[in-house]
């Protein structure tokens, strides 16, 4: 609790080495997953949904500054944290040295869909199943020491696999229908990040009715392990 929390972050300090022991393992298979993906590589674009941008502000920071490999880490997400988050402008230092790009909505571009999108009403719930996939959810990696063969490791499914499956296939034929449609037209594909985030304004509408009649035939749930 607010109550604690200060005590908890000087016990978590106090046995620092204790955690990062229980983490090695799964770094050093982290750190050789990387070396094999990012070898040849001088820039990179680590691309996620959001919200504080710090997926790729980590990976930026455990390439240049622990694993030094020879590689510029940049990071594109959807949108940042809003004003209804405990820290909205986490990321806001990551965004003016452009190490960030936000596609829909910051403090500085398209504020007010800042200010509209509400994660304590489930706005980022709605976006994760939006994007989500009928795969199981990545849980860490694995290292063999006596070989030096790293894995990776994957944990459980949604619970409604099939209606996440129905989406993505949703937005594929969608897609595909776009793209044949203004075929020879190629400037018709620079859609900006106030037109991807239209349907989520008008699937929020009315108190966001619809937003919790999908709520209740998808049984979201978040934190899969």
């Amino acid at each position: 609790t607010s109550a604690n929390a200060g005590q908890l972050q000087k016990y978590i300090n106090s046995r620092w080495d204790a955690v990062q022991q229980i983490y090695e393992t799964e770094h050093k298979g982290a750190s050789a997953y990387y070396r094999e993906v990012l070898a040849g590589c001088r820039k990179v674009c680590a691309v996620d949904i959001g919200w504080a941008g710090s997926g790729a502000v980590s990976l930026a920071a455990l390439v240049r500054d622990v694993w030094h490999i020879p590689c510029e880490v940049f990071g594109l997400i959807a949108g940042t944290n809003t004003v209804y988050n405990a820290e909205p402008d986490a990321a806001e230092a990551f965004l003016q040295t452009e190490k960030l790009k936000s596609y829909m909505y910051s403090a500085d571009h398209n504020r007010d869909l800042m200010k509209k999108h509400n994660p304590n009403k489930d706005y980022n719930v709605y976006w994760e199943l939006l994007l989500a996939s009928p795969t199981r959810t990545f849980s860490g990696f694995s290292y063999d020491k006596s070989t030096g063969r790293w894995g990776l490791e994957f944990g459980g499914y949604d619970q409604n696999i099939d209606g996440v499956a129905d989406i993505q296939a949703g937005i594929l034929d969608f897609v595909n229908d776009y793209c044949t449609h203004f075929d020879g037209f190629p400037y018709m594909l620079n859609i900006s990040g106030r037109n991807a985030y239209a349907p989520m304004l008008i699937a929020a509408s009315h108190e966001e009715a619809y937003l919790k009649q999908v709520a209740n035939r998808f049984h979201l749930e978040t934190g899969i392990n």
